[in-house]
C-alpha cells in the first residue's frame, strides 16, 4: 500500500512540474502585473477577436494573458467566479457540442470557436 502511495505522490509531483513548465515561461509571474477587466478598450477587430475566460489566481491563465501582452493581442478577460460569466461560457461551449463537465483554464474564445488551454501558436493561428 505504500508503495502505491509513493508512487501516487511521484507522479503527482511529475504532472504538477509538467503543467507549471510545459511552455518554458518562467514561473514567476506575479498576479499584480495584470489588470483584469471585463472589457479591453478598443481591440483591433481586423486581427479577429480573443475572450480569455479564466480565474484570477490560474497560473496557466496568467500565463495566457502574459503571452497575448507580449504578442501585442488585444483580448477581452472574463472571471468565471462571476456566475453569469461561467453559465455563458459553458452555454457557447455545450452549443459548439464541447464538453463541458470538467474544463481546464483557460477558455479562449477566438472569434466564437471555443478551445481550451490553446498554446500561442494556436491562438496566432486562428486570428
Amino acid at each position: 500500500m505504500r508503495h502505491l502511495i509513493f508512487i501516487g505522490l511521484i507522479l503527482f509531483a511529475g504532472y504538477m512540474a509538467f503543467d507549471k513548465y510545459q511552455n518554458g515561461d518562467s514561473p514567476s509571474v506575479n498576479i499584480n502585473d495584470f489588470s483584469f477587466t471585463e472589457s479591453s478598450n478598443n481591440p483591433d477587430v481586423s486581427r479577429g477577436f480573443v475572450t480569455i475566460y479564466g480565474h484570477d489566481n490560474c497560473p496557466v491563465t496568467t500565463r495566457t494573458i502574459e503571452a497575448l501582452r507580449k504578442a501585442n493581442i488585444d483580448y477581452d478577460y472574463r472571471d468565471i467566479t462571476n456566475q453569469s460569466v461561467k453559465t455563458s461560457m459553458i452555454a457557447s461551449m455545450r452549443h459548439q457540442n464541447m464538453k463541458t463537465r470538467s474544463i481546464g483554464l483557460p477558455v479562449v474564445d477566438i472569434d466564437g470557436r471555443f478551445y481550451i488551454r490553446p498554446d500561442m501558436s494556436t491562438i496566432k493561428a486562428r486570428l
